[in-house]
C-alpha cells in the first residue's frame, strides 16, 4: 500500500468512526428520551390506577350509602303506611257509628 492509499484508508477510517461516535450519541440521546417518556407514561399509567381505584371506592361507598338510605326510607314508608291504615281504619269504625244520612233524593247512603 503506498503512503497515499495509506492516508486514504486511515482519512476513510477517522471519517466512519466521527460518524459512529456521532450516531452513537445520537442513539444514546435518543434512548435517554425514550426512557424519559417511558417513565412519563408509567408514572401517568400509576396515576390513573390510582384514580381508578379511588373512583371505585367512592362508587362502592356511594351505593352503599344508597343501600342503607333506601333501606331506611322503606323501613319510614312502611311505617307510614301502617299509620295511615290504622288512622283509616278508625275513620270507618267512626262512620260506621254515624247514623245513615238522607241523599238529596231521600235515598238512604253515607
Amino acid at each position: 500500500m503506498t503512503p497515499e492509499e495509506m492516508n486514504r484508508a486511515i482519512e476513510f477510517l477517522i471519517q466512519h468512526s466521527a460518524q459512529f461516535s456521532v450516531q452513537m450519541e445520537q442513539l444514546r440521546t435518543h434512548h435517554e428520551q425514550f426512557s424519559g417518556h417511558m417513565e412519563q407514561l408509567r408514572l401517568r399509567q400509576e396515576e390513573f390506577a390510582a384514580r381508578q381505584d379511588r373512583d371505585h371506592e367512592m362508587l362502592i361507598r356511594g351505593l352503599t350509602d344508597l343501600r342503607e338510605s333506601t333501606g331506611r326510607f322503606q323501613v319510614w314508608a312502611t311505617e307510614l303506611l301502617a299509620i295511615q291504615s290504622k288512622r283509616l281504619d278508625r275513620h270507618d269504625r267512626i262512620l260506621d257509628r254515624l247514623p245513615p244520612v238522607q241523599g238529596p233524593e231521600g235515598k238512604r247512603g253515607h
